[in-house]
């Protein structure tokens, strides 16, 4: 009986279902109209408020007087009106112009055409223990440790960087040469966070944040590298976590869209804040700057200042290149000693490879005659044959020509005289070379033997995952009994050196192998560019 009575009642409900349905099919305008009625209703009588109210429920004041308590309602009260977003989401205005008074700074005005977000301000410090202070210690030195086992390319670095613990800061800071936290911000945060703003500071250092302000805004220089330094250490982020590394960005961080950052440089991007700002008062720390969105619309962030640089206006430029030489001279050093398993497979920006800064050769002079035998493209109407063009017709022709170079061997001297620079030089040209033409490469570590090889390399990026071996003698014969040995027949050769390697054996020179090989020398081996010339042609870096 008892089920008798449900299933009627489920075909009574799935009968009303059916007609409801079919009533709402035939009378959706009315009943759309109806919803959006309700809405209305509802956004009028729990969610809209006047400006005044608005001003009234949440103020600038309430906000900063815990930082700043003798501050007045009066230089603040502009500003409630941007904060009211972030401090209470239900007492959201309507969308509407922004209403101008003559107490409003001009940097924060904002066009009636602009929507404005504000970036939340630091938390407030607090007061930490000697305990307290230890123990951020020991997490600093814990994720150090962690980067190192499983990034050495930034554990290395961050292990050689001074952080220095300064209760006279508000933050954390850099001066180029070393790293300052305030414990009673780091406590603010979880140790994910602060581990995150250590390497936002580490960044600055190996970017010459510091140094390259020159005469710009110190401020406003400040805040395009932040925003830089952040999008960055977004991408290292997602790398970190392959590996469980894990650092979080604040809440209280300078970030941008993607598709903002993209198109800017630190240079760029501080000369569209000065254009926008170039007469602000700076006794105010806040700014307002505004961005292109998507299609014609823009947006505005409110952003309080940030000071976590140390700019100091009487360095010389012998003390600022002194600064930006430790650094290049520990990137290099850093890349150099863990080129291979260095790296971890981190992301790692384009400034910061020690490529950069090696001497660009010219590859494409060097190499012309091995890249006239590249084949051509399929025949295309983009290319059409020439010789026909004048009897008005117009067929395709070969497209053109392809910068192939078919099998490259490069033979790279790691013996005990090769620096960690010039190794760092070698990788260079070989990243270069792979960037710059198609083929495959072969790279071989040399000494008194061949000790390591490296075979069918065909991306530039992977040039970054190889490592030399060797160190002691140099012996160059070595080389040659390597490729007699094993059959090798290399389009073309590269020699990459110092120019010390002993006497060559004149058996092992033979007039097809010298036209195809390349010596390339260092500053310090240019004195043997004569012996050089018996092997190969020679390029000096």
């Amino acid at each position: 009986m008892f089920y008798e009575i449900l299933f009627w009642f489920a075909i009574m409900l799935y009968a009303c279902f059916t007609v409801l349905v079919i009533y709402a099919l035939r009378n959706m305008d009315e009943i759309w109209g109806a919803i959006k009625r309700a809405v209305k209703m509802f956004y009028a009588r729990f969610i809209d408020r006047r400006p005044e109210a608005i001003k009234q429920l949440i103020s600038w004041k309430a906000m900063e007087e815990e930082k700043r308590e003798k501050e007045t309602e009066e230089e603040l009260q502009p500003l409630s009106m941007f904060r009211a977003a972030a401090v209470s989401p239900k007492l959201q205005p309507r969308p509407q112009p922004q209403i101008q008074t003559k107490s409003q700074p001009r940097s924060i005005q904002q066009p009636r055409n602009v929507s404005v977000d504000s970036i939340p301000l630091p938390p407030q410090l607090i007061r930490t223990t000697d305990a307290q202070k230890q123990h951020i210690a020991d997490e600093l030195f814990a994720f150090k440790m962690e980067l190192l086992r499983k990034f050495p390319f930034y554990g290395d670095i961050v292990m050689r960087l001074e952080i220095i613990e300064d209760t006279t800061i508000p933050t954390a800071c850099t001066d180029g040469k070393c790293i300052r936290y305030n414990p009673d911000f780091f406590a603010t945060m979880v140790p994910s966070e602060y581990c995150f703003v250590l390497m936002h500071e580490v960044m600055h250092a190996l970017l010459h944040h510091p140094t390259r302000v020159g005469n710009r805004d110190p401020q406003l220089w400040n805040v395009a590298c932040d925003f830089i330094v952040n999008e960055m250490l977004r991408k290292l982020t997602n790398s970190f976590k392959f590996k469980d590394v894990n650092i979080t960005q604040p809440a209280h961080a300078l970030v941008l869209p993607y598709y903002v950052l993209n198109q800017h440089s630190v240079e760029t991007l501080y000369d569209e804040l000065y254009n926008q700002h170039k007469n602000r008062d700076k006794g105010k720390d806040h700014i307002t700057f505004t961005y292109k969105s998507y299609g014609s619309n823009s947006r505005g962030l409110v952003i309080k200042l940030p000071s976590d640089m140390i700019f100091r206006k009487e360095m010389s430029d012998s003390e600022k290149q002194e600064i930006e030489s430790a650094i290049k001279k520990l990137l290099m050093e850093s890349g150099a000693k863990n080129i291979g398993s260095g790296t971890g497979d981190a992301w790692i920006p384009d400034e910061l490879l020690v490529r950069k800064e090696s001497k660009k050769l010219p590859w494409k002079v060097l190499l012309r005659e091995y890249l006239e035998d590249g084949e051509y493209d399929e025949y295309s109407y983009f290319t059409p044959e020439r010789k026909y063009i004048h009897m008005d017709l117009i067929l395709p022709g070969p497209g053109e020509r392809t910068s192939e170079l078919g099998e490259i061997w490069a033979f790279i001297d790691d013996s005990g005289s090769i620096t960690p620079d010039e190794m760092g030089e070698f990788l260079t040209q070989l990243y270069r070379i792979l960037k710059e033409f198609s083929g495959t490469m072969h790279v071989a570590f040399w000494n008194t033997v061949v000790d390591a090889t490296y075979r069918n390399i065909q991306n530039y990026k992977d040039i970054d995952h190889i490592k030399p071996k060797g160190s002691g003698g140099t012996d160059i014969n070595c080389v040659f009994d390597y490729i007699e040995k094993n059959n090798i027949r290399p389009e073309v050769m590269l020699i990459l050196t110092d120019g010390y390697y002993g006497a060559i054996n004149e058996s092992h020179i033979r007039k097809a192998l010298k036209q195809n090989t390349i010596v390339v020398l260092t500053k310090s081996g240019d004195r043997n560019t004569e012996i050089a010339k018996k092997i190969g042609k020679v390029a000096s870096l």
